[in-house]
């Protein structure tokens, strides 16, 4: 009787596990699919960003006849090269986001334990990366639109 209990524990233990592998290849390709989402995303905002952040130099530039000033010249170069780390820098943290799932993905998908903890740990330095993104992002966005505005308000003030 006692071997009948243990052999009824281990098979309802067996199945579980089973099912536990069938979910996490399910949520497996639920990662995937944000990986590529991301990446495409990463593409729209490439073109999006560099459209946006070329148009408002080139319009804000375009239109006045006469020199900048030295501080205009610093407060413009200060905004296209902020905006141009926010716009990398984004796309940096898009990318390992993509990364990220990418490995947690395929860590679920390995039966191979050696191979998933490998995967475990790329995924891992890529969630550091995506983390460190986001304080430089919003200190590169800040100061650049700062930048800009200054920028803008120092030719309004000229004219």
């Amino acid at each position: 009787m006692l071997t009948v209990k243990v052999m009824h524990m281990t098979e309802s233990t067996d199945a579980k596990i089973g099912c536990e592998r069938d979910e996490d290849k399910a949520f497996a390709q639920i990662l995937h699919d944000r990986a590529r989402d991301a990446a495409e995303e990463i593409h729209k905002l490439l073109l999006s960003f560099a459209a946006a952040t070329l148009g408002v130099y080139f319009i804000a530039l375009s239109k006045e006849t006469s020199q900048l000033t030295r501080i205009q010249t610093l407060c413009c170069l200060a905004g296209v090269v902020l905006m141009g780390a926010a716009v990398f820098v984004g796309l940096l943290g898009l990318f390992a986001d993509m990364k990220r799932n990418y490995f947690w993905g395929s860590a679920l998908k390995e039966d191979d334990h050696k191979k998933r903890d490998a995967f475990y740990k790329r995924r891992d330095s890529w969630l550091i990366r995506q983390r460190a993104c986001r304080p430089v992002l919003f200190v590169c966005f800040s100061l650049g639109t700062i930048s800009s505005i200054l920028f803008m308000l120092l030719r309004i003030a000229k004219q």
